[in-house]
C-alpha cells in the first residue's frame, strides 16, 4: 500500500514537538494537543489544531491552526495545497511535510518553526481515527 492510500482517513492528533537547534525539545502547543487531519480518497484534506487543557507555552486555548485544500503525495512527501488557512497557515501558500510511520501512527515533520524556516524542526504524530 502507498503511502497516499495508507494516509486516507481521519486522524487525531497524539503530540506536536519542536526539536530547536540545540536539542531541547518544546510543545508549542503543550502536553496534550487537540487536532484532527482528514485525507480523503479524492484529494481533499482539513487540519485542526489547539492546545489541550489550559493551553500551552502562553497560547491560549482558543489558539488554533485551521487549514484545509488539495493533497498530494511525491518524494517522501505530503503537499497540501492550501485554499483556506487561518492561524500561521497563509490560504495559497503550499504546506510540505515529510511523511514517515511509527508504529502505525503517521509522522509529518518539516524544518523550522513557521513554513520556511530551517532552524529546529517539528513533527505531529497522528494516530487513525477512522
Amino acid at each position: 500500500m502507498s503511502d497516499s492510500e495508507h494516509m486516507v482517513g481521519l486522524w487525531g492528533l497524539v503530540s506536536y514537538h519542536r526539536t530547536e537547534a540545540d536539542g531541547s525539545v518544546t510543545q508549542p502547543f503543550g502536553a496534550a494537543p487537540v487536532g484532527r487531519l482528514l485525507y480523503t480518497a479524492d484529494g481533499y484534506m482539513s487540519a485542526h489544531i489547539m492546545p489541550g487543557g489550559d493551553g500551552a507555552e502562553g497560547m491560549a486555548p482558543t489558539s488554533v491552526v485551521a487549514y484545509c485544500g488539495g493533497w498530494k503525495v511525491g518524494g517522501g512527501e505530503v503537499i497540501h495545497d492550501v485554499l483556506v488557512g487561518s492561524g500561521t497557515v497563509p490560504s495559497g501558500a503550499p504546506v510540505s511535510r515529510e511523511i514517515g510511520w511509527q508504529d502505525g501512527q503517521l509522522v509529518l515533520s518539516a524544518a523550522g518553526w513557521k513554513q520556511g524556516e530551517t532552524k529546529g524542526r517539528r513533527a505531529l504524530v497522528w494516530r487513525r481515527v477512522a
